[in-house]
């Protein structure tokens, strides 16, 4: 046996201790959902239509004294019986990284990657989009009494049949969590996001020759912007509790690059109503409410407004009537969820209500959806 070979058999045998040292579990779960929308595009045309949708989700995770590693692939098909070229195949891939800093774990560092990809037919793939992301978050707790998480992230977008609106997207994120003898929870959290458009990134590095680099690097900025959130629940009772979250979202620098002009084709995804886009506050309550036979249920009402920096308002004939578009959504939800440990399976029973005012019509709606969900982990 050559020296090469030896050491290639002592690698792999470190490889075998150390992952033979590991506690490893897989996971299976596949869950199927029916959802009935009598306004599935959100918009003043009323679209009915039934989405059903079923996915499968696998993942194997190992497991040591102070480091866990996992990986996970989650595929599913979402089909619409009314408009069925709307229908679309997804496929999502994770792994992730953990370890303890310290020997008792209360620092810790963590990493995870992410690859999507959606996939859909006829002219709604022009949603069709991919992403790749990768975060890393450093934490430090003392246990039952307070926590602090920071973090950063990168996430690329890109559209095959748009690759104009192709952006990236950096985010700084701080968070804290304070847990208080009166059964009180305060989390205050905030980030700082910047996109930058491929496109526009491209240009400026084209001519980066005649102009500096930095003048380069901020022309191609395509939105810089600041988040803010406080969310405070508090126990009510011992099967009862109450969370009252609010937030803003404001310009740094504005700059949203979105398919506006294509907006009436379907609302509320990321190529059409990008959340760098507006500015806005919003706040939310949520009742939950412990039942027998390991039932939840829970009431949630919530508001924002969005004020958008590069939409404009039209009426129904296409006529401006405001050179920017300002909407105000209402969501009233009730959810059921019902957990059957001895099949083991988990039921879910949705209903919500959302109420768009908005000065384009268009985006003036009512949305009622009911949802029944069916989990069946292995």
């Amino acid at each position: 046996m050559n020296s090469h070979t030896a050491r290639l058999l002592r690698v792999f045998a470190a490889i075998m201790v150390f992952a033979l040292s590991a506690f490893s579990q897989a996971s299976i779960e596949t869950a199927f959902s029916v959802m009935a929308d009598d306004n599935i595009n959100n918009s003043a045309e009323a679209v009915t239509d039934r989405i059903a949708s079923l996915s499968l989700e696998a993942g194997y995770g190992w497991e040591w004294n102070l480091s866990s590693v996992h990986a996970a692939y989650r595929g599913g098909i979402d089909y619409y019986s009314a408009v069925t070229d709307r229908s679309f195949l997804s496929h999502a891939l994770t792994a992730g990284f953990a370890t303890a800093l310290n020997e008792d774990g209360s620092s810790r560092i963590e990493a995870t990657a992410l690859g999507f990809l959606r996939s859909g037919r006829g002219e709604y793939r022009i949603l069709d989009h991919r992403i790749l992301s990768l975060a890393l978050s450093v934490s430090h707790e003392d246990e039952g009494v307070w926590s602090i998480t920071g973090g950063y992230m990168i996430r690329g977008l890109s559209f095959p049949e748009f690759s104009t609106y192709d952006y990236s997207e950096h985010v700084l994120s701080a968070r804290t969590s304070l847990f208080l003898p009166t059964r009180t929870t305060v989390i205050a959290g905030g980030d700082i996001g910047l996109k930058v458009d491929a496109a526009t990134a491209a240009d400026s590095m084209a001519s980066g020759r005649m102009a500096s680099r930095r003048s380069s690097l901020l022309s191609s900025l395509g939105a810089v912007q600041w988040r803010a959130s406080v969310r405070i629940g508090q126990a009510l009772l011992e099967n009862t509790g109450l969370s009252i979250s609010a937030r803003y979202q404001g310009d740094l620098k504005s700059g949203s690059h979105t398919l506006a002009s294509m907006s009436a084709l379907v609302s509320g995804d990321e190529l059409f109503d990008d959340r760098y886009g507006y500015e806005g506050f919003g706040w939310s309550a949520m009742l939950t409410q412990a039942l027998p036979f390991d039932a939840r249920l829970r009431a949630v009402w919530s508001q924002e407004t969005k004020a958008y920096v590069s939409l404009a308002a039209y009426d129904l004939a296409g006529t401006m009537i405001a050179t920017h578009r300002s909407d105000r959504r209402s969501i009233a939800s009730l959810s059921w969820e019902q957990d059957v440990s001895f099949l083991p399976v988990s039921f879910t029973l949705v209903y919500e209500h959302i109420v768009n005012a908005s000065n384009d019509p268009y985006f003036s709606y009512t949305n009622n959806a009911l949802t029944v969900a069916l989990a069946l982990p292995f």
